[in-house]
């Protein structure tokens, strides 16, 4: 029976492979002369073999159903294109300005991948204190009796892994802080990749939403909440944010409004109050404010010819582990955008097999946890998964992720 593609459990078919925002684009575009993947790229500064092997866990079906609980936001931070690496704390994701019609071009250009680990790629795991430390509601939280730090990039691995529908091979590199926190680290082959020339993802985003700040380039946000006994803390990428008083204004003024609000961050900024972030080369500006949970929107677009492959099963976890409320989807032709399908994003309505792999991914992060407080604080492992095949190996080099002073939170 098919599905109504309006309904927020809507299946479908997803290519990851897009680069275009939100992931979604067409089927059969994949370049014929494409080689084959060299798998030793996720090898490089590794042992030769494996220590183990971890098995996809069982069917959890028995399980007790999954409750995030406790849930809130730690801080937030937008990264800068400044040659010095900068953040914007607490920054702001950008406005949604609920424009109906959009005509926009190709995506062309550098689409960054991987903003943390292109601008401070010594240290991509340090914004997450930075942000943290700027938030005086946050500022006394305690560090050592967390389980998980982690982005979202990861956990959407591991879950795809869990799920059994791995389309690509990927990494993630660990280490244990304290006596029991698992670090897990985005790696990615690199950074940084060119537009396809087929997606119209990113000008429809700059067209339908207006940044509170000129120089902000990527808003991230840190989340914490309790997973069934696990004490999480995710960051992610965030798209956009819904104001108040959204649906009693009119776009002109709206821009008005947000006019307002950049012109006062240029002249705040002209004061220029930077920190240093202790240890590492980051900078830290102190401008914007930390918007509600609740007004969180993902953002992302496909054709209107294609609208019944969204997939639900990708999205939903996406949006829960990061705990985003809103998904909001630009239908196009060719980059003539007429129409928003927004969705109001509500676990309870999650198919059966979606809720089981997130149960499976939850048994999978406390089996890592305990693999990594065995090896301890000297080791430095990654997790290797090439064709569906999840390894552990150990790292060459004795790295940290982070500098001793902020190892110092978690009781090292």
């Amino acid at each position: 029976m098919s599905r109504s593609p309006t309904s927020p459990s809507f299946r479908g078919a997803y290519n990851p492979r897009s680069r275009g925002r939100g992931g979604y684009a067409p089927r059969g575009r994949a370049r014929a002369s494409e080689p084959e993947p060299d798998n030793t790229v996720f090898l490089q500064g590794l042992n030769q073999s494996p220590s183990q092997s971890i098995p996809v866990p069982p069917t959890a079906g028995s399980d007790a159903n999954l409750v995030i609980s406790g849930s809130q936001c730690l801080g937030s931070y937008s990264w800068t294109n400044r040659p010095t690496p900068t953040i914007i704390v607490p920054g702001s994701p950008a406005q949604w300005l609920d424009r109906e019609s959009v005509r926009v071009n190709p995506d062309t250009g550098t689409n960054i991948i991987d903003h943390n680990g292109h601008h401070l790629g010594e240290a991509p795991m340090v914004p997450i204190f930075a942000a943290v430390d700027a938030n005086e509601d946050a500022d006394t939280f305690d560090w050592s009796a967390v389980d998980v730090v982690t982005d979202r990039n990861a956990l959407r691995h591991l879950f795809r892994w869990a799920s059994g529908n791995i389309s690509k091979n990927f990494r993630i590199d660990l280490q244990l802080v304290g006596k029991k926190t698992l670090l897990l680290a985005r790696w990615e082959k690199q950074t940084s990749d060119e537009y396809p020339g087929y997606t119209y993802g990113s000008n429809y985003f700059s067209r339908a939403t207006k940044k509170p700040n000129a120089e902000a380039v990527a808003h991230h946000r840190i989340v914490n909440y309790d997973w069934n006994g696990l004490n999480m803390v995710v960051r992610s990428t965030v798209d956009a944010f819904l104001p108040s008083d959204n649906d009693s204004k009119s776009e002109e003024d709206l821009d008005d409004v947000i006019n307002a609000i950049s012109s006062l961050n240029v002249a705040r900024d002209k004061k220029e109050q930077v920190t240093d972030v202790e240890g590492t080369a980051l900078k830290v500006i102190h401008s914007g404010a930390l918007v509600p949970q609740e007004s969180i929107v993902e953002v992302a677009t496909i054709s209107i010819y294609r609208e019944s492959q969204l997939n639900w099963e990708e999205k939903g976890p996406q949006l829960y582990l990061s705990q985003i409320p809103h998904f909001y989807v630009g239908l196009h032709e060719r980059g003539s955008f007429t129409e928003v399908r927004k969705h109001k994003f509500d676990y309870t309505t999650l198919e059966s097999d979606i809720k089981e792999n997130l149960k499976k991914l939850r048994q999978a992060l406390a089996s890592i946890q305990r693999i990594i407080v065995k090896n301890g604080q000297r080791g430095r492992l990654s997790l290797v998964c090439i064709d569906g095949k999840l390894e552990v190996y150990e790292r060459v080099d004795d790295k940290s992720f982070l500098p001793d002073e902020f190892l110092e939170r978690f009781g090292f």
